[in-house]
C-alpha cells in the first residue's frame, strides 16, 4: 500500500474528491502533499496570506482529524516551464490524468506511467527532495486536519 501520495493539480474540487475516496477506503497516507503552480505573481505577503485562506476555505476544513497536508507552490520548474500536466504520484508509482477527477463527461484519459518517467518526477515533486533555490517560507504551505 502506498504511504505517500503527491497530487499535482491546482484544483480544490480534485483534491477534495480524492481525500473523500482515500477516507472511504480507510486509508491515511502518512504523507499527502500537492504541487501546484502559483498564480498571483505580486507582493510576496499577500499572495502567502490569499493562498492560506483559500486552502483553508476550501480544503483544510474538508480534512480528516489527524491528515497532513502539505502544499508547494511552484514559480517554474527545474527543467524550465511553468507546471501544468496533472499527475498521482505515490512511493510506488503513478498516473497522470487530462481533467481532475471530478471534471469531464467520461472521456477523461488516464494513464499509468513508465517507470522511468514516475522515477523523474517523484524525484522532483516531492516537499523532503525541493530543489536548493526553493524557498519554503514563501512557497511551502501545511495544515492538520
Amino acid at each position: 500500500m502506498a504511504s505517500i501520495l503527491v497530487v499535482l493539480n491546482r484544483f480544490f474540487d480534485t483534491f477534495i474528491h480524492l481525500v473523500y475516496f482515500l477516507e472511504d477506503l480507510g486509508r491515511t497516507p502518512r504523507r499527502l502533499e500537492v504541487h501546484t503552480r502559483r498564480t498571483l505573481q505580486y507582493n510576496e505577503n499577500y499572495v502567502r496570506q490569499h493562498q492560506v485562506t483559500q486552502w483553508q476555505q476550501y480544503v483544510v476544513r474538508e480534512l480528516p482529524e489527524g491528515w497532513n497536508l502539505t502544499i508547494c507552490y511552484w514559480d517554474d520548474l527545474p527543467q524550465g516551464g511553468r507546471p501544468h500536466a496533472r499527475f498521482l504520484l505515490t512511493d510506488i508509482g503513478g498516473i497522470s490524468y487530462e481533467y481532475g477527477f471530478d471534471e469531464g463527461n467520461g472521456d477523461n484519459m488516464v494513464t499509468l506511467l513508465e517507470d522511468d518517467v514516475w522515477t523523474q518526477l517523484f524525484g522532483i515533486f516531492r516537499s523532503d527532495a525541493l530543489p536548493t533555490d526553493f524557498d519554503p517560507d514563501s512557497h511551502v504551505i501545511s495544515f492538520t486536519g
